[in-house]
């Protein structure tokens, strides 16, 4: 019987090293299945251009390595906490509002005589975009965006951890936050520590 377990990592998409290390834990441990934070549509989603940077990644390498690859994700929570993101980074400060409107009109003129195939990428931004502004309006405070950000994350990890269960997947890689909340719950994981 294989053991199973679980490792965090920051998944910062520019951080090699980190991608590396990731994938020479897949190759010593060489599991049959590997649980990763990507949502359950993330192989559409990459047909059409959108890639889960970090997870895809990983993905990618254990499928050249004859690994079976669960994603964890609901598509639709994956979604919106995407949208949260970027309503999150207008709030902080990093990028100004009137930015992401001027963005929103731009993907909306630039793809408006695409073929679906073309365009189904910039749409999704473009709904997430239309989605994070009408969030902007409801509110007001980072604060407010904040408590938005943190019951996106326990609905998230609600459904990862059904997901776990349910198809237990040899070995998890998910987001540090997201691995050490969820190893409690998980008795047959040993916890494997930050990669």
């Amino acid at each position: 019987m294989e053991n199973k377990i679980i490792f965090g990592v920051a998944h910062d998409p520019n951080d090699q090293k980190e991608i590396k290390r990731a994938k020479r834990k897949i190759f010593r441990y060489k599991p049959s299945s590997l649980g990763l934070e990507l949502p359950a549509n993330y192989r559409e989603w990459e047909e059409k251009g959108i890639r889960t940077f970090f997870f895809s990644d990983l993905a990618s390498y254990a499928i050249s390595h004859q690994i079976e690859v669960v994603a964890l994700e609901d598509p639709a929570l994956a979604d919106y906490h995407l949208t949260l993101e970027v309503v999150k980074v207008v709030r902080e400060g990093k990028v100004n509002e009137e930015d992401l409107h001027q963005e929103l009109q731009e993907l909306k003129s630039n793809f408006f005589f695409s073929s679906p195939e073309i365009s189904a990428g910039p749409r999704r931004f473009e709904k997430r975009y239309a989605r994070a502004i009408e969030i902007l309006k409801n509110n007001s405070s980072l604060d407010e965006v904040l408590k938005s950000w943190d019951e996106s994350n326990k609905n998230r990890e609600v459904y990862m951890l059904d997901r776990i269960r349910f198809t237990l997947p040899k070995m998890i890689i998910l987001g540090g936050a997201h691995s050490e909340r969820l190893v409690g719950k998980l008795e047959e994981y040993t916890y494997g520590g930050f990669i």
